[in-house]
């Protein structure tokens, strides 16, 4: 993800839709949106 950072024009999103862990940061994204969710509800 970070040799996104190098060439213009490409972004982190892309690279991560082209080597196929796009999937796997979305997943990740949603357990951490849960997390904060259980610690304000309890």
């Amino acid at each position: 993800m970070g040799l996104a950072e190098l060439v213009p024009g490409v972004s982190g999103g892309t690279v991560a839709l082209v080597t196929g862990i796009y999937p796997r940061l979305l997943a990740s994204g949603d357990g951490i949106v849960e997390a904060g969710k259980g610690l304000l509800v309890g």
